[in-house]
């Protein structure tokens, strides 16, 4: 994995990219996940916007939230209202190298994070040996990062493809340059 560059964390944490994902992306993606409770990890949380919005709609969600950058993971914890939300962790982690235990969690989410991955086919790995069984694996994604510098480029097609290799059945999927896909541990 590789740390964000200077610019690209001017861009993710602006007051710009906050009211996106709030007012359009975390809608539309609360609505594709609907209801879900249990374990949750989050890979790339960033500064934890996402992570408050998944926290809000899923208060019997318990939810560690992982960066591989330190200086999110710090933000995270220090601009956000998390004292006072129980069900939210956050930590430094790389996704391809999880430090959890096999079958720990109901779900996982990555929200934005995959393209910033090299081996992103590792931490499809990693993801698949932390979940449970029929455990759901949520994507939202890029096909190709247009504005900012991406470690990994994939399409949703090839994203599925590497999916149902690694052992997952996807179940759903949508959008062409923006997309989301549900997946399940069989």
């Amino acid at each position: 994995m590789a740390e964000m560059s200077f610019l690209e964390k001017i861009f993710v944490n602006s007051i710009f990219l906050d009211l996106l994902h709030n007012y359009i992306v975390m809608p539309s993606f609360s609505r594709f996940i609907g209801n879900v409770e249990g374990k949750v990890l989050e890979i790339g949380c960033g500064k934890g916007t996402t992570t408050l919005e998944i926290a809000t709609n899923n208060p019997r969600a318990k939810i560690t939230a992982i960066d591989y950058d330190e200086d999110q993971i710090k933000l995270a914890i220090k601009k956000s209202p998390f004292n006072k939300i129980e069900n939210i962790s956050f930590e430094q982690g790389d996704a391809t190298k999880l430090r959890f235990k096999s079958s720990s969690f109901a779900y996982v989410f990555e929200l934005n994070a995959f393209h910033h991955i090299k081996n992103y086919e590792k931490a499809m790995d990693e993801v698949y040996r932390v979940l449970k069984k029929d455990g759901k694996f949520f994507v939202m994604d890029m096909r190709v990062p247009f504005w900012i510098y991406g470690e990994a480029y994939f399409t949703r097609k090839k994203f599925e493809e590497k999916l149902e290799d690694k052992g997952f059945t996807v179940e759903k999927s949508k959008g062409i340059w923006w997309f989301y896909i549900k997946a399940r541990k069989a």
